[in-house]
């Protein structure tokens, strides 16, 4: 899949966001090894690692047709290593995208990744 996984390591201003294009649920082969054509399992979950040097928060936004915010959550991520974050959350509707929220000072480093998958 060419636009998988989300990954950035652009760094953000002092209250910036950074916002992914909406990606659309994908088919996930649940074997390599098909024996009927087109049977693959729908993608189910997301999960990743956000990583910054200043505190921030992630939201996830789902969507049924990838222009109104139909539902989202929020997960705060603290400073350095000790506040990183590794998430793995269930997908719901057609669509997707991940933002970040940058805290009140500009970050020197910063790295944030997503990737389908179809179990937790």
């Amino acid at each position: 899949m060419k636009d998988f996984p989300i990954y950035t390591t652009a760094v953000l201003g002092a209250a910036a966001t950074y916002t992914s294009v909406w990606k659309r649920v994908r088919y996930i082969p649940a074997s390599t090894f098909q024996t009927v054509p087109h049977s693959f399992d729908w993608s189910e979950y997301i999960h990743g690692i956000v990583f910054s040097d200043v505190a921030g928060t992630l939201w996830i936004d789902h969507s049924n047709d990838s222009t109104t915010v139909h539902w989202q959550e929020s997960f705060a991520v603290g400073a350095g290593l000790a506040g990183a974050l590794a998430y793995n959350r269930p997908l719901y509707g057609a669509f997707f995208r991940l933002r970040y929220v940058n805290g009140a000072a500009p970050q020197t480093a910063f790295s944030l990744s997503g990737i389908l998958s179809g179990a937790q």
